[in-house]
């Protein structure tokens, strides 16, 4: 989610952790027991956007899933990680926006033989505007933003093992990036997807670099997640940890999509469109991001 920083406001709270574990074993007929994959999410508070962080993990074996936005969230991210006492064998960018890949410069202090992967399309944007966000990060965040990220290498592969299991990345669909830059990760075993931007948990959908058709073009993503039927959904952004994980986040964020067009549609100015859909979506967290949107699509 890539805003002009000046926009952010931030709240005071509390990072907040998630532990979700999926069965300890799953056993093949006449086979020894093979332990299965796990997950953790790392949420952040809503002055951070609630940007998620997710580490999927075997007895031995991890692989991370974004890197958080502010230092302090990265550094508790990264003592989590090391406490898990696994290897962390890569860590994976899902789509080039500040706040999910800032958290890498703490990432490679911490973990500096682990590779750091975007796709090709991904990493082109990331060249692009990495120099920009971070003076924007620096001005609005101060000690809060790195004064440099490392660059991520090319994903060499969008299969992925952790323990000799399958984890799949679906690269370079359309989410909140206006370019084609929003990959998911897909883990088999546990009928598990990691949507990056793609969804929204019960925060404002960042929509201040979509049009109608990259907004068209978005539902086909939620479209093909959906055509996995998984389980649980883990959506980029999350207003809080107690929330469930489940498929129902891509039909809310579908309906959102529609629901913005519908009211961009039906109103004269950004504020009337703020409040048309605060008013639909009272309970939604960072507002900031929808007054950010709503200005933004008035200019175009």
């Amino acid at each position: 989610m890539q805003t002009s920083l000046g926009f952010r406001s931030f709240l005071p709270a509390r990072s907040m952790l998630v532990l979700s574990c999926f069965g300890a074993f799953g056993v093949a007929q006449g086979a020894k027991p093979v332990e299965t994959l796990h997950v953790f999410t790392h949420v952040a508070p809503l002055h951070s956007y609630g940007v998620t962080s997710t580490l999927v993990y075997g007895p031995t074996e991890a692989i991370l899933i974004d890197t958080q936005f502010h230092i302090s969230e990265a550094t508790a991210l990264a003592d989590e990680i090391a406490a898990k006492g696994k290897k962390l064998k890569a860590i994976f960018i899902t789509h080039p926006d500040e706040d999910h890949y800032l958290g890498t410069a703490v990432m490679h202090q911490r973990f500096p033989d682990t590779p750091i992967y975007m796709t090709a399309d991904a990493l082109t944007h990331f060249q692009k505007v990495v120099a920009s966000q971070l003076v924007a990060a620096k001005r609005a965040l101060a000690a809060e933003a790195p004064d440099a990220v490392p660059t991520p290498e090319l994903l060499p592969s969008t299969h992925l093992l952790v323990d000799g299991q399958s984890v799949e990345i679906t690269p370079d669909l359309q989410g909140d990036v206006l370019d084609p830059t929003n990959s998911f990760v897909w883990i088999p075993a546990l009928r598990t997807v990691i949507a990056g931007d793609i969804a929204f948990n019960y925060v404002h959908v960042y929509l201040g670099d979509s049009t109608d058709l990259s907004r068209q073009r978005w539902q086909d993503s939620i479209k093909r997640i959906q055509s996995l039927h998984p389980r649980r959904v883990i959506a980029g952004h999350k207003k809080s940890a107690d929330l469930a994980d489940t498929p129902q986040v891509l039909i809310a964020t579908g309906e959102y999509l529609k629901s913005f067009d519908t009211a961009r549609k039906s109103t004269s100015d950004a504020k009337a469109l703020v409040d048309s859909m605060k008013q639909k979506y009272p309970d939604y967290g960072s507002e900031v991001l929808l007054a950010y949107s709503a200005a933004r699509s008035f200019k175009k």
